[in-house]
């Protein structure tokens, strides 16, 4: 009786690391990449750092628009208007772009655009844009705070020269400022979203339209986020030492314990 032919072994699809191309696309970008001559590359470089530049500028110009409407807005109404003006934003892009209604076009993109344009105004007031490396000069784009503020009615001359003069600046700075910098904003509004959770939890037991809860919540998240821009100033990592970055995280974490205990005796 003949045998049975003997059938390969199964072998299972390689499964990539997070993260990681699998060896299958590995060998298609080696085929493109072949092809690619160098002109092809610096045109796409070129492009991606033009873009790169324009949108920065644009979102501290967004971003310093939301600032000066916040100046208006009273205490409490700015979370509200924020999402008010998220959803009119989220349908307006939907329709100039003709894609899917975006959820990420929310009050969290508004906040870090927001804190994007405060650090810049606030950085380019006092001249204390952070380095690209330890000790590294920083030269400030020649205008001023008014300017970027007021650059939609400037005249177009002087718009045009406003504008250069801030391209020119983000353009000098690399990627990986460029990523510090948003990186910065994020974690800026992740403080207010905290702020604005705890306010929302603690809210329900306070009358809603009582003026100094209000002004409670503002004074709060105004204090996290000094906080925040504290621990990430260029002073502070460059002239703390072990010593003070202790006893400022022993404090810290003794505030932390005593807000722990008084949210909980709050809840009950």
């Amino acid at each position: 009786m003949p045998k049975a032919a003997l059938k390969p072994p199964l072998t299972e699809p390689t499964i990539p690391m997070a993260g990681q191309p699998s060896a299958e696309l590995l060998a298609e970008l080696r085929q493109a990449g072949a092809g690619l001559t160098e002109d092809q590359m610096l045109d796409a470089l070129e492009h991606a750092e033009t873009a790169r530049t324009s949108f920065q500028v644009a979102a501290v110009r967004v971003g310093t628009l939301l600032l000066a409407k916040q100046q208006t807005i009273a205490h409490g109404g700015w979370r509200p208007w924020c999402e008010q003006f998220a959803r009119l934003a989220a349908v307006k892009v939907e329709a100039c772009f003709h894609f899917g209604l975006r959820p990420e076009l929310t009050l969290r993109s508004l906040r870090t655009y927001a804190a994007l344009a405060r650090h810049f105004l606030a950085d380019l007031e006092q001249g204390r844009f952070q380095p690209e490396a330890k000790d590294a000069a920083v030269t400030p784009p020649a205008v001023t705070p008014a300017e970027v503020l007021a650059l939609d009615s400037l005249p177009q001359d002087k718009r045009l020269a406003v504008l250069d003069a801030i391209d020119r600046f983000v353009a000098g700075r690399s990627l990986r400022r460029m990523l510090q910098d948003f990186r910065r904003a994020e974690e800026a509004a992740n403080t207010e979203e905290l702020a604005d959770t705890v306010a929302h939890q603690i809210k329900p037991k306070q009358q809603a339209d009582d003026p100094a809860q209000l002004t409670f919540f503002e004074d709060l998240k105004g204090a996290l986020t000094v906080l925040d821009t504290l621990l990430e100033s260029p002073e502070f990592k460059t002239h703390a030492t072990r010593d003070q970055l202790m006893r400022m995280a022993d404090a810290l974490e003794a505030h932390a314990k005593a807000l722990r205990a008084q949210a909980k005796e709050t809840a009950s």
